[in-house]
């Protein structure tokens, strides 16, 4: 240190650096005052996109909360032996409901097309048709296994039942009640009540008021024998059954191509197993009145055919032979209660039922099944048959499909992603000349989807997830999820578009249905607009009574159908 000399003018350096320092430009960065809600999209008030449900109106479960006539659930359904045996060893057998009606859960509920019925169903194996304004049940039917899906024909008065592995297509025996005619018995007191003199004046009115009242006795008798026709419709396509079969043995091996045969061949010995065990074919539901001869053939046994009237299972003659007597399944009901039906079993249990908007085919999920071709089944009324139309499992396990609004096109949602497939067209794959539905789009970008369904105008696609996400898809913009909607704290059980109104609703786990004001535009320019208006709270307390499992709008209001967990449906307007 005394070797190293000192700095000159090491201070006069110092203050130089720190005037360097003190004096030098500094960067003024200014801030910005931007408002946050300037951001956001500008969407428009809730109390501007009204109509839209906002209040529980009519709760339909639990029935025995009514002062009213409990009609008895009447038998539909007996297990064979065999049957009985193999869910006793799964662990599935559940207790009978009671006479009552105890809340169970509810995992299925539908709206016919005229917007007057609603059928119920769940784990309490009973299937109730209950009037929608009204609450008052009409039919009740006890089954042997729980009700998973229904659904409503979309033109005609047809049901579709899924009792576990088993599809009913039962055309009930409802009274033919209209609008018009609810409405002329409301005012009926209001007329009865109106003075002499009131009613002296209206009929002073003049050939107006006469002319405007005439009218009315016609719209009723013109939408009655609209009814009348759709019912007779119904029954007339239930019972070609047999007429179908029987043409399509006389003509087999006359019109049955190379490529047919090829592709039975493929099939393999599974699937003629499960033909001779009943899976895929269809049975015919006959009434039969108790004066009515006893079929030597017949499936029931004696003591089952003493009583009541039954509807009794009709089978060809082949499955007659490979089922003994006391192991075959029988169907039964009232005279009352179903006019005719069909019964078609599958290899699993049915988790959905989707039909076609014109109602000449019909979708049951089975995403349980072993088989990928038997996890979506379509079946066609007109021609009795049931086709597979997926024959490989390219994305995993099917959750859900429904058909295109506007073309041949049936969408299926798997695990991971959406495809859709074009029913028109076939491609041959393998030596063998096998065939598959040919692959016109992958959707990508959704997860553990749960529910699907379509927009009116077929361009929207929207699915909801059990990861508590909606995604949206929009077909014109891309392949890739079009928005993402996270507003529910549970997973999604139920997502669907109103057919009439500009509504959507999802329903979840948390007891929530979340409803939706979903606008799509003509053009090309503008995009759909979608604002949410409301959160409707069905379940009070989720984690002990459980979520909301299913949800319908009504065909022709913009009114909403629930059921949960806790066995109560109830009509939002």
């Amino acid at each position: 240190m005394k070797v190293t000399r000192c700095v000159v003018r090491s201070l006069v350096f110092r203050f130089n650096r720190c005037l360097d320092l003190y004096l030098c430009p500094r960067s003024l960065k200014m801030a910005m005052n931007v408002d946050p809600e300037s951001l956001l999209p500008q969407l428009p008030s809730p109390n501007e996109l009204r109509p839209f449900p906002t209040h529980r109106r009519v709760d339909y479960l639990p029935l025995s909360l009514y002062c009213q006539f409990q009609p008895q659930a009447l038998p539909l359904l007996t297990l064979s032996e065999a049957r009985r045996r193999a869910r006793e060893e799964q662990g599935s057998v559940h207790a009978a409901s009671s006479k009552s009606g105890d809340a169970a859960e509810l995992s299925a509920c539908c709206v016919d097309y005229t917007g007057q019925w609603v059928a119920v169903g769940g784990a309490d194996q009973t299937l109730r048709v209950v009037e929608l304004l009204t609450g008052k049940q009409f039919l009740s039917f006890r089954l042997q296994q729980p009700v998973t899906a229904l659904a409503f024909h979309p033109r005609l008065p047809l049901l579709a039942a899924a009792i576990e592995d088993q599809l009913l297509l039962l055309v009930l025996d409802l009274p033919l009640f209209d609008q018009t005619t609810a409405s002329q018995l409301t005012q009926a007191s209001e007329r009865g009540e109106a003075k002499a003199g009131e009613a002296k004046k209206h009929r002073a009115c003049g050939s107006e008021g006469a002319d405007a009242e005439s009218e009315h006795p016609a719209q009723d008798e013109s939408e009655g024998d609209m009814r009348r026709a759709n019912l007779a419709k119904a029954k007339a396509l239930l019972k070609r059954v047999h007429e179908v079969v029987e043409s399509d043995e006389e003509g087999t091996e006359e019109e049955s191509s190379k490529a047919e045969k090829e592709e039975d061949e493929a099939l393999g010995e599974k699937r003629r197993q499960q033909t001779l065990k009943g899976v895929g074919v269809w049975k015919q539901i006959d009434v039969k009145g108790a004066a009515a001869p006893v079929e030597a053939g017949g499936l029931q046994s004696e003591k089952k055919k003493k009583g009541l009237p039954l509807l009794q299972l009709k089978r060809g003659e082949e499955t007659k032979k490979q089922t003994l007597p006391e192991e075959e399944e029988t169907v039964s009901a009232p005279l009352g209660g179903i006019l005719c039906g069909i019964s078609i079993l599958h290899d699993s249990t049915i988790r959905s039922l989707t039909w076609h908007h014109k109602g000449t085919y019909l979708i049951a999920m089975c995403p349980g099944s072993a088989s990928p071709s038997q996890q979506c089944s379509v079946h066609s009324l007109e021609k009795q048959k049931t086709i597979h139309p997926i024959r490989r499992a390219a994305g995993g396990h099917m959750k859900a499909a429904v058909f295109h609004a506007t073309k041949p096109w049936l969408i299926v949602a798997y695990h991971k992603g959406i495809r859709i497939f074009d029913l028109h067209s076939n491609k041959k794959v393998g030596p063998k000349g096998g065939k598959h539905q040919a692959l016109v789009r992958k959707l990508v970008g959704a997860e553990a989807i749960s529910s699907i369904d379509v927009h009116p105008s077929g361009e929207q696609i929207i699915a909801g997830a059990e990861n508590r996400r909606l995604y949206i898809f929009d077909l014109e913009l891309s392949s890739r999820v079009y928005k993402i909607m996270r507003s529910h704290k549970g997973a999604i059980t139920c997502a669907c578009l109103h057919p009439s109104f500009p509504l959507m609703c999802t329903a979840s786990a948390d007891g929530t249905v979340q409803i939706y004001h979903f606008k799509v535009f003509n053009d090309l320019i503008t995009n759909p607009l979608i604002v949410p208006v409301r959160t409707l709270r069905v379940v009070e307390e989720p984690q002990k009574n459980g979520g909301v499992l299913c949800c319908m709008w009504h065909p022709t209001q913009p009114w909403l159908v629930t059921a949960d967990r806790s066995g109560q449906c109830s009509l939002w307007t």
